[in-house]
């Protein structure tokens, strides 16, 4: 999907899968070319509060290439402060472009950080994806990925 993520393309995750897991009736996307192409993103930076820097990032995120040789661009849209109650409009920012590869039904990709998607599944004719990412100065972070 190329269309920009809202909040409320993620509440299923804020408000259910972040605190309980995935949903039983989940099933769960194995197949490396069924993940491939775009999708709405949110990172969570600093879910704990541990570091005051807590933001919620929305993008959108592009996978392509192959299972050894696969590349996760992120296109910046919006990041909103939590501590500041303010955001700010990414979307003239450069796309930041992850390399990595597809292994044990999830993937890795390096770039500015690493991003581990670590659970892709499909539930009421919706994809999604959930996994963390290591920030280049050590702050901890989620992400949510969904499409229709």
């Amino acid at each position: 999907t190329t269309e920009r993520p809202e909040l409320e393309d993620f509440t299923w995750y804020v408000e259910d899968v972040y605190y309980d897991g995935l949903p039983e009736e989940a099933v769960p996307v194995a197949d490396f070319e069924s993940v491939m192409g775009g999708w709405k993103g949110l990172i969570i930076y600093d879910p704990e509060g541990e570091y005051d820097t807590g933001a919620m990032e929305f993008l959108n995120v592009s996978l392509a290439g192959s299972e050894k040789d696969l590349s996760l661009t992120c296109d910046w849209y919006l990041i909103f402060w939590l501590d500041e109650g303010s955001g700010y409009d990414e979307t003239d920012m450069e796309s930041g472009v992850y390399k990595g590869r597809w292994e044990n039904n999830g993937l890795w990709a390096s770039g500015a950080g690493t991003i581990r998607l670590t659970q892709f599944y499909q539930l009421n004719e919706k994809q999604y994806a959930i996994g963390t990412m290591d920030t280049p100065d050590g702050v901890p972070a989620l992400i949510a990925l969904v499409r229709p």
